[in-house]
């Protein structure tokens, strides 16, 4: 395909771990990669020995998330074929199509689909901007907490509200309306 060589090397420069998921047999994948020189991008391969179900079933997809340690939700699959858009769907990943072996008009169900690896680009996160989002993220989460705490308190006001609201009541059928308020 082409851009695959560019492709890889710029997700292995962002430190995006990279995986193979196929139903070809790891002995034939490992030969290719290996002739064409792209063995060193990946982390993982998942192959024909490794699921007992083929495409559309998601296994291959699912095994090889779990080899890289990346949730299915967080994954985007590269697939050129409708079985494999299928998987990759049905494992909850993302999936950018990619026109080999069926026009890009064909391959409607991807999330996106292109006519070439060249045209993907990956862009970069700086260390600083990691840095900031980490601590956002950690601002977050302390809001959060706080705002967890908040609830017995505001259960407790509730409860007390309905109290009131119902002596209210009650006051107010024996009671001239005037002496609740």
């Amino acid at each position: 395909m082409e851009g695959v060589k560019e492709l890889l090397a710029s997700l292995k420069s962002q430190k995006i771990r990279c995986s193979i998921g196929s139903s070809t047999p790891i002995k034939n994948i490992e030969t290719v990669i290996n002739i064409i020189g792209l063995s060193d991008y990946f982390d993982a391969i998942t192959a024909a020995e490794d699921v007992s179900n083929g495409k559309p079933d998601p296994e291959v997809f699912l095994k090889a998330s779990k080899k890289i340690g990346i949730a299915p939700e967080n994954c985007i699959v590269f697939e050129d074929a409708h079985v494999g858009i299928q998987a990759a769907i049905a494992a909850g990943m993302k999936v950018v199509a990619v026109a080999t072996t069926h026009g890009i008009d064909q391959l409607c169900k991807a999330h996106l689909a292109v006519e070439s690896l060249e045209k993907i680009k990956v862009e970069g996160t700086s260390e600083d901007e990691v840095t900031e989002l980490q601590s956002r993220l950690e601002s977050l989460k302390n809001e959060k907490k706080k705002l967890e705490g908040l609830i017995p308190q505001a259960m407790v006001m509730k409860e007390r509200a309905e109290v009131r609201e119902t002596r209210i009541m009650i006051r107010g059928q024996y009671d001239d309306p005037g002496d609740c308020l």
